[in-house]
């Protein structure tokens, strides 16, 4: 899916990735936020539509969306590059690939509520305070998508573990007290610091799982804001 901005900017491009634990979603249902990003910084969005578990497990999906990344990539070098939840994932384990291969690199990234780490789910995973992402849920979908036997810590799986360093692109995290994936954004935060990356951290208090998508709460309208304005800088 393309989505044209009412009134466009020169040569902005963002990859949007959705989300659904690997085996739900399409482009379609993340309009709210990807319709809405593109009208904020006008910039034109790519939405793909990647393959979906158990049809198509691992590493069907991310082999799918570094590809179109990467083609992108060829031909507008400046492009951004924003996931949320399962498309989180994929997004950063993308660029993981990406640098392996020394190929060009996304401007920057912005995630919502990624799913960083199918090791740990850490404090927040364990709490189950999400009224939108449950931990049982989250299971049901981890084993629709992961073989059996697979490394839980390769990087294409679990990008937290991957290889960051001051050269990564720059990376913006929301999240909220209750979203199930806040102790893996925090801990990614961390790590990505800690390697010299700019990394910036929004935790919205009282929110859930990918809130931005609940365009009726005056958290979401900002939340997408900031993200823009974010991305509106490095693009600039």
């Amino acid at each position: 899916m393309v989505i044209e901005p009412p009134e466009p900017r020169s040569n902005r491009q963002i990859v949007y990735l959705f989300g659904g634990g690997f085996t739900l979603g399409s482009p379609f249902e993340d309009l709210p936020i990807s319709a809405s990003l593109s009208a904020k910084t006008g910039a034109q969005v790519i939405a793909p539509e990647y393959p979906l578990a158990p049809e198509h497990p691992y590493p069907a999906a991310l082999d799918a969306c570094t590809d179109v990344i990467a083609s992108i990539l060829e031909d507008a070098p400046g492009a951004c590059l924003c996931g949320e939840s399962a498309g989180g994932n994929l997004a950063l384990a993308a660029v993981h690939r990406l640098r392996a291969e020394d190929r060009p690199q996304p401007r920057a990234l912005a995630l919502l509520s990624p799913a960083v780490d199918m090791v740990d789910s850490g404090d927040s995973g364990l709490a189950n305070r999400d009224p939108f992402a449950r931990a049982a849920d989250s299971e049901f979908f981890r084993s629709c998508f992961i073989p059996d036997g697979a490394d839980l810590a390769d990087p294409g799986l679990s990008p937290i573990y991957g290889p960051f360093d001051a050269g990564f692109p720059p990376v913006m995290l929301t999240t909220g007290t209750r979203d199930i994936m806040l102790s893996g954004c925090v801990r990614l935060d961390r790590v990505l610091r800690e390697a010299g990356v700019e990394s910036t951290l929004r935790v919205w208090e009282g929110m859930w799982h990918v809130f931005e998508y609940y365009l009726g709460i005056p958290e979401a309208e900002t939340s997408l804001t900031e993200i823009a304005e974010f991305l509106d800088r490095q693009f600039d």
